[in-house]
């Protein structure tokens, strides 16, 4: 079974946040964005606020990282494959990523019901 890799999948932030780095870039949003793959976000000075929203803080007590405070994170379509056939949600070559693989499976026979279930790591665990 193939496994995405970090950032292997669109990622989607909502901000209600205490300070940001730069004048230009969004406090608070009242919905959630695409933040993981947008490639607007990678522009210049732009590109600091995408930095400081998709960074992971390391809490040391824990041994766990997390986004900055006011940043919440989350993935698109938990479970089913289209987060991660495309990195851009606009579908762009650039952003292609397992859609062939995906396509691949359904050419075998593969339903994309089944596959939803096995893009889930909450629902593949223990299972083989």
């Amino acid at each position: 079974m193939k496994v995405p890799g970090d950032l292997g999948n669109q990622l989607e932030a909502k901000l209600d946040k205490p300070s940001v780095v730069h004048y230009v870039c969004s406090k608070k949003t009242d919905s959630y964005f695409t933040l993981w793959l947008n490639l607007e976000l990678l522009l210049p000075v732009i590109i600091d606020c995408w930095i400081d929203n998709i960074r992971l803080l390391y809490n040391r007590t824990s041994g766990t990282t997390g986004p900055p405070n006011g940043v919440d994170i989350k993935v698109p379509g938990f479970g089913q494959t289209f987060a991660l056939e495309f990195l851009d949600p606009s579908k762009r070559s650039v952003g292609t990523y397992f859609y062939t693989i995906v396509q691949h499976l359904v050419n075998m026979g593969y339903q994309l019901d089944y596959l939803h279930q096995r893009c889930s790591p909450r629902l593949a665990e223990g299972t083989k």
